[in-house]
């Protein structure tokens, strides 16, 4: 079984490497673009899952909120957003306190630096979470911008699909017996 899935792997992986390098050699911005759109706009992808959270939560918190802090009092906000949590105050909005707790609980794990674990996640310093929130107040949700990765791909796959059809044989290969 080890030597199927390691087998798998390296077909997998040779696989991807082969339409990386022709995405690199490409000699057109046409060819680059198509290969771009292939490697893009997939629905489910956590890192953008992640993203679009952060999105919807920043804009949950109204601009009044986040105009009374900056970078050098968010440690501020971060008491003010825990408080809330326990129920100690009600002063921010409850579907901003609700969704804080929830992205917590789904994606306290994520970090700065995900290949180190000794770098703080979101649980460990929220003030991590705060400078991504800040950073998002007021933007374009990334949600819109996977929507059209995803019918760009799409597009591009169809594309890629008429013209392999297009080049079949008409009539299938006859086999003469020797």
């Amino acid at each position: 079984m080890e030597q199927e899935a390691g087998a798998l792997f390296f077909l997998i992986l040779g696989t991807y490497k082969s339409v990386d390098k022709r995405r690199l050699d490409e000699k057109t911005q046409e060819g680059r673009e198509e290969y771009d759109a292939l490697c893009s706009g997939f629905e489910g992808d956590e890192l953008m899952e992640i993203n679009i959270a952060v999105n919807e939560l920043a804009n949950k918190l109204g601009e009044d909120v986040w105009q009374q802090y900056n970078h050098d009092n968010l440690d501020q906000l971060a008491e003010r957003i825990r408080m809330n949590a326990s129920g100690v105050l009600s002063d921010l909005p409850a579907n901003f306190v609700s969704g804080w707790v929830e992205f917590l609980e789904n994606y306290g794990w994520d970090r700065d630096d995900q290949m180190f674990i000794s770098s703080p996640s979101y649980r460990d310093d929220p003030i991590f979470l705060l400078t991504r929130l800040v950073q998002n107040v007021g933007i374009e949700c990334p949600s819109i911008k996977q929507q059209k990765q995803v019918v760009r791909r799409r597009e591009v796959m169809k594309l890629h699909e008429d013209r392999a059809a297009s080049k079949r044989f008409t009539q299938p290969f006859l086999l003469k017996k020797v």
